[in-house]
């Protein structure tokens, strides 16, 4: 396999994929930049519970701790940003928010552990092409 594309981005965007999908949402596309590292997942649009949100943005960095897999630059900033006003938007208060990232993060660390071989499979495509529509992520989903 020909790893084009960044393999920080590539384990990033495949944690949220995959945590997403065990969440019960529907991947539409996955897509990863590979001069600034950066990437987006369309989601087929679902109501989340606050927690189920939380462990999705949580989701790209657990997976870049899991495989040791730290892109230069700063991908997941945008997640805790989008968490900060997640929080806000609830009106949690800091203790609640600090539980709700510690839940969340601990939560998105376990579904990955739990599907490592998936996690994997989706963070090889995406080095290997730099994107996935929602057809093939399913193809991944089902294995072999």
């Amino acid at each position: 396999m020909i790893r084009r594309y960044p393999r920080g981005a590539a384990f990033h965007e495949a944690g949220h994929a995959v945590v997403g999908h065990f969440l019960g949402l529907e991947v539409h596309d996955i897509r990863i930049n590979d001069e600034d590292e950066s990437g987006h997942i369309n989601f087929i649009t679902k109501e989340q519970t606050c927690a189920e949100h939380a462990t999705r943005l949580f989701a790209g960095l657990a997976a870049e701790n899991i495989w040791k897999a730290k892109p230069e630059h700063m991908s997941g900033a945008g997640d805790i940003v989008d968490f900060i006003e997640l929080a806000r938007t609830k009106g949690l208060s800091d203790e609640e928010r600090d539980e709700l990232r510690i839940q969340a993060y601990e939560r998105a660390n376990s579904i990955l552990l739990a599907h490592k071989s998936l996690v994997e499979a989706v963070a090889d495509r995406l080095m290997e092409r730099g994107q996935m529509d929602g057809v093939e992520f399913m193809r991944l989903m089902r294995g072999p």
